[in-house]
Order: structure tokens, then C-alpha cells, then sequence
């Protein structure tokens, strides 16, 4: 299963934790994951405008706010099966 086709990060400019949370993600080395930034689209900064920076299979959550590597780790994994 090829998890970049439908992974995205979800930003905002400025955010901090944002920053650290790409670090993250970028770091697991699974392709092209897409970065929004959610400035751009009303109808996500309604919906994750306090949440962020969220990374999102689909409409499936897998990680947001403070992301942790392992968990994230995991969470890829399960989807991978």
C-alpha cells in the first residue's frame, strides 16, 4: 500500500508546532506527503483551525497537535496492512 498517495499534512504559516510536527513526518520517509495550509480553505480552517497541525489519511486522523514519532510509527503501520 503506497500511504503518500492519500497523506496530508495539514499548517498554517507560524506555527511552531507545525514546524516540529513536518520534522516528524518528513523524517519517516514515506514519500510525498501533501502540506496544506488550511488559510487557503474555509471549510478546513473551520474544522481544524485549533487542531493543527494534523496529519490526515482520507478523513482519518492519524496524528495532531504535538505529533509523537512512535505513535505516528504505528499508526502508519496499521494503515499499511
Amino acid at each position: 500500500m503506497d500511504l503518500s498517495d492519500s497523506l496530508r499534512f495539514l499548517e498554517r504559516p507560524g506555527c511552531h508546532l507545525c514546524d516540529d510536527a513536518w520534522e516528524i513526518v518528513d523524517d519517516l520517509g514515506h514519500g510525498a506527503v501533501e502540506r496544506v495550509d488550511i488559510e487557503h480553505d474555509d471549510a478546513l480552517l473551520m474544522t481544524y483551525g485549533l487542531r493543527i497541525p494534523v496529519l490526515l489519511k482520507g478523513e482519518e486522523v492519524l496524528a495532531e497537535g504535538r505529533f509523537d514519532q512512535r505513535s505516528l510509527k504505528k499508526q502508519l503501520k496499521r494503515l499499511a496492512r
